[in-house]
């Protein structure tokens, strides 16, 4: 049978339909790989992120247990590593720690706040007159309470840092650590 006797519905693809349908297929499939490769770099930091955040985790209880045993004086500068003995090469740390330190206005402010506070709870003359002995010595602590808090209140900064292939990354963890009621918890697990 001649090709012009054939029944229309009976022919087969021109082979420029066959190459039209293979670009667009080739042009999908590209596509396709293309965001299969962004999620396996997506899954990929990902890992890493949270590897960095366990590792930045676990650094900072040590340095928390390292300023309580040997005092809150003991970071207050930046110390560094890696995590070599852990197993995790690529990683490295930065501690550091800062004192905390109230300005004379901070002292002050808390004085006058004070002051306000156990003025404003509506006593009479001779109410207020018993407490305002009690009040005097309260605010004259306020500078001693202020003094102590600066000495076992620390902020601690730790850094981790690793590189991949997009550049440097790293994961910050920033907490106070204080040591006021230290005691008291070193008696519980005694």
């Amino acid at each position: 049978m001649s090709r012009a006797a054939q029944p229309r519905g009976r022919r087969g693809f021109t082979l420029l339909e066959v190459m039209i349908a293979m670009a667009i297929l080739a042009f999908a499939l590209t596509a396709l790989l293309g965001h299969e490769g962004v999620a396996i770099q997506m899954s990929d930091y990902s890992n890493r992120m949270s590897q960095a955040s366990l590792l930045a985790q676990g650094k900072f209880l040590e340095v928390e247990q390292l300023l309580l045993s040997d005092g809150m004086d003991r970071l207050d500068g930046c110390e560094g590593g890696d995590f070599r003995a852990e197993g995790f090469k690529r990683y490295r740390w930065k501690a550091c720690g800062y004192k905390l330190e109230m300005s004379e206005e901070a002292t002050t402010q808390l004085t006058e706040e004070l002051t306000v506070a156990l003025g404003g709870f509506g006593l009479d003359e001779n109410q207020l007159g018993k407490v305002t002995g009690q009040a005097t010595m309260m605010v004259q602590m306020v500078p001693t309470m202020v003094q102590s808090m600066e000495d076992q209140v620390r902020k601690v900064r730790l850094e981790v840092t690793w590189k991949d292939a997009l550049g440097d990354r790293q994961v910050v963890l920033e907490r106070f650590v204080t040591a006021i009621g230290a005691d008291s918890t070193k008696e519980l697990t005694e």
